[in-house]
């Protein structure tokens, strides 16, 4: 991983994972910074982990954001998961923690990627009074 880059982008969900493809596309340097362990975000949840026999449940354009994480893969843009945002300056300077290490990187440009869309998942009861997803429940 390199000290500077053209662009950081905090988050990899669909927004991020599209961002670093174009950024790469167009010859920038980029690093995605994400809290997750695998890419996909909210949206894409345990993209790569999914099974085909998960499908029913999940529904078809679950599986599309496996065309998404798989470009992103290609794009050749540096990743980081399980890292924490703790500071972003205002000299673009990025401040996370990773494998229990402060760490900083230098970036020309930020892109803030970290919007979420709850996915739920139907299950027996999910519409019951009472029952909620996380959005709900914050």
């Amino acid at each position: 991983m390199k000290s500077e880059y053209d662009l950081v982008i905090i988050g990899a969900g669909p927004a991020g994972l599209a961002a670093a493809i174009t950024a790469r596309s167009s010859g920038l340097s980029s690093l995605v910074l994400d809290e997750q362990q695998i890419p996909g975000g909210q949206v894409y949840r345990s993209m790569e982990k999914a099974l085909a026999e998960n499908a029913p449940a999940l529904g078809k354009d679950y599986f599309h954001g496996q065309q998404l994480v798989e470009k992103f893969r290609q794009a050749g843009a540096d990743y980081l998961p399980e890292a924490t945002i703790w500071d972003l300056g205002r000299d673009l300077i990025v401040s996370y923690l990773s494998d229990d290490q402060a760490r900083q990187v230098r970036a020309r440009h930020i892109l803030i990627a970290v919007g979420a869309m709850e996915r739920p998942v139907p299950v027996p009861g999910w519409t019951l009074p009472g029952v909620m997803g996380a959005a709900a429940a914050d």
